[in-house]
């Protein structure tokens, strides 16, 4: 081999070391100190924003027995309610007025009933032999 193209070898050979050796020495870089910071006690606050729909868990119809206006209201929607908590009140004013109707017409069937137990008047017997005589 010539001597020239050993030297050549050589040089080239050189400038590849020296090449890496900066390439390795800058991709170290300088290397920052760590950080320390002292730990301490408190609370974590964590806000989430989302868009979405929120769906109850339990839900449940509500009806009445019979229809009616309301009168009066306990709990505001969307309010939990337990079992057995009166939630509304609907006006009676019309139903008051049929139990009173009710009241009236069983007195006056029960003093019809007292009135045919007690036997026929003679009034009645009366009135009836006059329309009879009057059909003749």
């Amino acid at each position: 081999m010539p001597k020239l193209l050993k030297k050549s070898i050589i040089i080239i050979s050189i400038i590849i070391l020296l090449a890496l050796a900066a390439g390795i020495y800058f991709a170290r870089g300088k290397k920052t100190p760590p950080e320390f910071v002292v730990a301490k006690r408190g609370n974590l606050i964590q806000e989430v924003s989302v868009t979405g729909r929120v769906k109850p868990a339990e839900s449940v119809d509500l009806a009445f027995e019979k229809g009616g206006k309301v009168s009066a209201t306990y709990v505001d929607v969307g309010k939990q309610v337990s079992a057995g908590e009166i939630l509304v009140i609907l006006e009676s004013a019309d139903l008051f007025a049929q139990l009173k109707q009710a009241e009236a017409n069983i007195k006056a069937e029960q003093a019809r009933l007292n009135e045919l137990k007690a036997g026929t008047r003679q009034e009645d017997i009366d009135v009836q032999k006059v329309k009879v005589e009057n059909y003749k």
